[in-house]
């Protein structure tokens, strides 16, 4: 078992931040003695990834998440997808305001966020990272493109979405908290998989966390269903 270093993650919190994957129960043991090694190297973070629920008597270890990844399988590319009433496709002649929503919405996406539950990390550097992610998806790096809904004049809702060889991806949603319970979360689904559809994906995914009860129903009721549940923990040294 092996630490990998993670030079973004270390370069954007400013301190040394690594990522260790326990891939059985044998490297579950090995776990305690590997934090001592990687606490003489520096480091001030772990990123531990589990397939199973790890048995840590550690008091700086903290499960920070169930992250869960939903598949959808019924992608249909030669189907009739219409597009969505109300859902408009980004461009780059947005207002300041226009992105300040934005801004405002993708933090709200992260509610569930491990960076967020975790109270070691700053919420100045919890919303500085999803910021981060909303400006890396509308230039491209991390998404192909943003769809998002307008009520009474403003953005309340958004979605990212792309095609990762031939595989959808939905990146960001999220819907404002005072417009909840209008349907704009299915709407941008619906969006999503004229997109999907559009770029001939033979199926899409999701990841959120199984916390994340409203989410999970959402993407249950529109026919995704769980392939893989991780279990995220935080170490501080």
């Amino acid at each position: 078992m092996r630490y990998k270093k993670l030079d973004w993650d270390s370069d954007f919190f400013g301190y040394s931040v690594v990522y260790v994957e326990v891939r059985s129960r044998n490297e579950a043991l090995q776990l305690k003695s590997m934090i001592m090694d990687i606490k003489r190297d520096g480091v001030k973070l772990i990123y531990i990834s589990s397939d199973f629920l790890l048995e840590l008597e550690s008091p700086f270890v903290f499960l920070v998440d169930k992250k869960v990844t939903l598949t959808k399988n019924e992608i249909h590319s030669g189907s009739v997808c219409s597009w969505p009433v109300g859902v408009e496709i980004y461009n780059r002649n947005l207002t300041a305001y226009d992105y300040t929503c934005l801004e405002s919405l993708a933090i709200q996406s992260g509610k569930f966020s491990r960076f967020n539950i975790d109270s070691n990390i700053p919420k100045y550097k919890f919303n500085q990272l999803y910021k981060t992610w909303l400006y890396a998806s509308i230039e491209n790096k991390v998404a192909d493109s943003l769809f998002f809904i307008r009520a009474e004049g403003e953005i309340v809702a958004f979605i990212t979405v792309s095609n990762k060889n031939r595989i959808g991806d939905i990146g960001l949603l999220a819907v404002d908290k005072d417009y909840r319970g209008r349907g704009y979360s299915k709407k941008l689904i619906s969006a999503a998989n004229a997109f999907f559809r559009d770029n001939n994906v033979l199926s899409s995914q999701v990841v959120t966390q199984l916390d994340n009860k409203p989410a999970m129903k959402l993407y249950e009721k529109v026919g995704f269903k769980v392939d893989i549940i991780k279990y995220y923990y935080h170490c501080w040294l």
